[in-house]
């Protein structure tokens, strides 16, 4: 079978392939990581700012008029910190 063949280590020692597992478990928590993050920043930069103001309008019974604006960039800033984030997280709740 091709996926009984033994896994060496640049070093030359023996690996199991635990370690290429761990760190594709480490990323996918990252990627859910960087995916949580990027929904809350759309939530709290984005559909806050416009329904707030409408929410407090119905409230008091006045008008309102809110707008939001947002850039690609500032989504990836936080998909790539809320990546990070996760990533560390998880490699250090698992060492």
């Amino acid at each position: 079978m091709p996926f009984d063949e033994q896994v060496y280590r640049v070093d030359g020692t023996p690996s199991s392939g635990a370690n290429a597992l761990m760190l594709l478990r480490h990323f996918a928590v990252g990627v859910g990581g960087a995916i949580v993050a990027a929904v809350l920043w759309i939530v709290v930069a984005f559909i806050l700012p416009i329904a707030a103001p409408f929410v407090i309008a119905r409230l008091r019974g006045a008008g309102g008029v809110a707008g939001a604006s947002m850039s690609s960039n500032a989504i990836l800033i936080a998909a790539v910190v809320g990546f990070l984030v996760a990533f560390v997280w998880n490699r250090m709740r698992v060492a």
